[in-house]
């Protein structure tokens, strides 16, 4: 982002020159970090999505401290997340025929 650096160019050199310290600490830190900073606009990547589903994941871990079987959290989960999979594959036992309900509760 050559506006940017050219900014920051004509723009430190006087606020390095400022009698306020912590205007002189900031753009040292500026300084330092100026690469990842204009980076940061040039290719614009956010965690936002990765952040949402950990939160969505600590929000089901709360309230599943009662569930006695890790297949039903796991279960519980990706049914929340919109990517249930409850078909269990061949080579797994076969599970109970209970009602299906008993899956998003906690157990007792």
């Amino acid at each position: 982002m050559i506006g940017g650096r050219t900014f920051f160019e004509s723009w430190y050199p006087s606020t390095i020159r400022s009698r306020l310290d912590p205007i002189r600490k900031m753009a040292r830190m500026l300084e330092k970090r100026i690469d990842g900073i204009l980076t940061g606009f040039s290719d614009p990547i956010s965690n936002g999505p990765v952040a949402g589903f950990n939160s969505r994941i600590q929000a089901i871990k709360s309230p599943a401290s009662g569930f006695r079987i890790f297949e039903h959290y796991r279960i519980r989960m990706l049914f929340l997340s919109g990517k249930p999979r409850l078909k269990s594959s061949k080579n797994e036992p076969r599970k109970s025929r209970k009602n299906p309900c008993f899956l998003f509760r906690p157990s007792d």
